[in-house]
């Protein structure tokens, strides 16, 4: 046994004293690898805030006077599931309610989820300079919502909820013209 004064008598289940070594055990229950952050001085958060408002500004500035831009259309010529959401939320920022649900009718539901998730990725950014990417969202709320979003994206493929906002076009897209241009 080593030095009296850097050893510490441990109970075990079986009520059994155990020696453990006091410098090799963690002192009040932490670990090295939960151990605090170091404290983020205010120069540090305001550069971080900053950055983060000048990307976000940067991104609305997009959505709202950029081109219309959805990958699964452009490639394959059909809608994608979240296809309308940005109009939809446009509409309703504008007031304009029937054209929100018109544009997409799940903006109800993932306009709140969507703003949640940018002011938790925002904060935890900001505070410890790293990004989740939706890792902390449960999967209890990721199955119904996923769930419920395709089965609107499907059934509105069949004239439910106005149809699709844009109808499908493989003409233009990366898809249709690579097969027209192998055709022929």
């Amino acid at each position: 046994m080593s030095d009296p004064a850097a050893s510490a008598l441990v109970t075990t289940s079986n009520a059994t004293p155990v020696a453990v070594d006091a410098a090799a055990a963690p002192v009040g229950g932490t670990t090295p690898s939960s151990s605090p952050e170091p404290p983020i001085t205010g120069a540090v958060l305001a550069k971080r805030a900053g950055f983060a408002v000048l990307l976000g500004a940067l991104l609305a500035a997009f959505v709202i006077w950029g081109p219309a831009v959805c990958p699964v259309r452009n490639s394959v010529g059909v809608p994608c599931p979240g296809c309308g959401l940005t109009r939809a939320t446009m509409a309703l920022l504008e007031g304009d309610f029937h054209a929100a649900l018109h544009f997409h009718p799940l903006v109800w539901l993932m306009l709140p989820i969507f703003v949640v998730m940018v002011i938790e990725e925002v904060y935890i950014f900001v505070r410890r300079d790293r990004l989740t990417l939706l890792a902390r969202i449960p999967t209890i709320i990721w199955w119904p919502v996923g769930v419920t979003i395709l089965v609107v994206w499907i059934a509105r493929f069949f004239g439910a909820f106005g149809g699709p906002v844009d109808p499908p076009d493989f003409g233009r897209s990366w898809l249709g013209m690579l097969i027209h241009w192998l055709a022929g």
